[in-house]
């Protein structure tokens, strides 16, 4: 048996002495093979702390070393280079200043705002003109708690007919349309209304949540989302008087939401060609400077308000009022139409839940009488007012301008709009003041890290962070 036995381990002795070559051979290579993977994690590693660490080192000299500052331009580039972990990290960051994103708390109960377009189609076989009117809704407001119940639209005096079928609603911003119920048609008193049975005195026959409602529902009408954009369009076709400018209105309920003339249609050769006249709208327009401030900084902002008259007569304006962003201050002084200072100069008012600086000027600060503004002339109000924003995102300036009251047009009376509803002029919101969100990229060998940075309270917010 150990003869045997002897035999069997010589055999495996020189099996094990043939393979182990092999074997050898084989396991250097899965050595050598762990040793450069480990060598490349270990640098990927290390080129990822690199490019973490600069990023972090750019929200520092953001918020720390008034980097932020440098950036006055959206979409502005700034670079610089630094040593990580042993590896140069190259990173470079662009200014976004995006007015506009989210909503916001407006000074009035309005939440919707309706601007209105119109494109001409002549009709060679009815020897007329039809026109299409859009009427764009974008909810600004932040408060979305209360949907709209009815819109109306008052047209040009002539624009008496309309075409059967042609209401159709948008509720993606006007990339697809869908047909819905046609409006009442109240011809003698001057305005159309959707849904045709809305009642406001009752508020019955509102815009419906109910999709089964097919009178009311209108695809989702009734309901918005800050800063959603629905759009309602039709067509009206009537023959309109030579030489003038005929503009549409659009009210909208439950608020009275007045649009002001808008949609100009030229007939002719009118005297204000493209523009709308009324004797109870005064155009404002409103510019900040700077338009873009750094996070955390005490800044001084410059405001501009534009007043027009594009009516025919001179108008008298008996109030300026102006709502600041909230945490703005008025530091003056005020310049052109008057220098007095306003009245509530940095006394605050809770307006929608939110404490703003409410300024007015009036009589007293007009000199003793109501401050006239002429055909076609344009007033301008000055002031200045300082912040300190540590968040990002746009500030918005509002203003009113309150003029002579002229009584109201029949049309809106019999919708329901008060005088003063009628003769109130409001911007809307104008003026942006932003402070500015970051894209970082820290670029470190083979690694690069993307990031996106907005300021809030005692720091900044990473709102997306991505190796590539």
């Amino acid at each position: 048996m150990r003869r045997k036995e002897t035999g069997q381990a010589l055999f495996l002795i020189l099996v094990l002495l043939a393979i182990a070559p092999i074997m050898v051979v084989q396991l250097l290579g899965i050595t050598q093979t762990t040793l450069k993977s480990t060598d490349t994690v270990g640098r990927q590693t290390t080129q990822i702390y690199a490019a973490d660490g600069a990023t972090e080192y750019v929200i520092w000299k953001l918020l720390h070393k008034d980097w932020s500052s440098s950036f006055t331009e959206d979409g502005q580039l700034g670079s610089l280079s630094i040593e990580n972990c042993g590896t140069t990290v190259n990173v470079t960051v662009i200014m976004r200043a995006l007015p506009g994103q989210g909503g916001i708390t407006l000074a009035s109960d309005d939440v919707i705002q309706p601007t209105k377009t119109v494109e001409p189609n002549y009709r060679p076989d009815k020897s007329v003109y039809q026109y299409t009117y859009t009427i764009n809704l974008e909810q600004l407001s932040s408060n979305t708690s209360q949907g709209l119940d009815a819109i109306y639209d008052v047209p040009p005096v002539d624009m008496d007919d309309y075409i059967a079928g042609t209401s159709e609603v948008s509720i993606d911003g006007g990339i697809t349309w869908h047909s819905v119920p046609d409006p009442l048609e109240d011809w003698a008193k001057g305005y159309i209304k959707w849904p045709a049975d809305y009642d406001k005195d009752t508020g019955t026959g509102a815009f419906s949540a109910d999709p089964l409602d097919t009178d009311h529902y209108f695809q989702g009408m009734r309901d918005f989302e800050a800063r959603e954009v629905k759009k309602l369009r039709f067509t009206l076709e009537g023959n309109l008087d030579n030489n003038a400018v005929h503009c549409n209105w659009v009210v909208l309920k439950p608020w009275d939401t007045v649009s002001g003339p808008q949609a100009p249609i030229d007939v002719g050769s009118p005297d204000n060609p493209g523009i709308c006249a009324s004797d109870d709208v005064i155009e404002i327009t409103k510019f900040s400077n700077p338009e873009i401030i750094p996070v955390g900084v005490e800044t001084q902002i410059r405001y501009d308000i534009d007043l027009t008259n594009n009516y025919t007569q001179t108008r008298f304006i008996e109030k300026i009022i102006d709502y600041l962003p909230p945490e703005f201050e008025y530091v003056g002084p005020t310049e052109n139409v008057t220098s007095f200072d306003p009245q509530g100069a940095n006394s605050t008012v809770t307006i929608n839940g939110i404490e703003r600086v409410r300024l007015e000027w009036g009589t007293e600060e007009f000199g003793g009488g109501d401050l006239s503004i002429a055909s076609g002339e344009t007033l301008r109000l000055t002031f200045n007012a300082v912040a300190t924003k540590d968040v990002s995102g746009a500030y918005y300036n509002e203003v009113f301008v309150i003029l002579r009251e002229t009584g109201i047009a029949a049309a809106f009376e019999e919708i329901g709009v008060t005088p003063e509803e009628y003769a109130q002029n409001y911007s809307w919101n104008q003026g942006a003041v932003t402070v500015p969100t970051y894209d970082s990229q820290s670029d470190a060998g083979d690694i690069v890290l993307d990031a996106n940075l907005s300021s809030i309270l005692g720091g900044m917010s990473i709102n997306s962070y991505q190796f590539r």
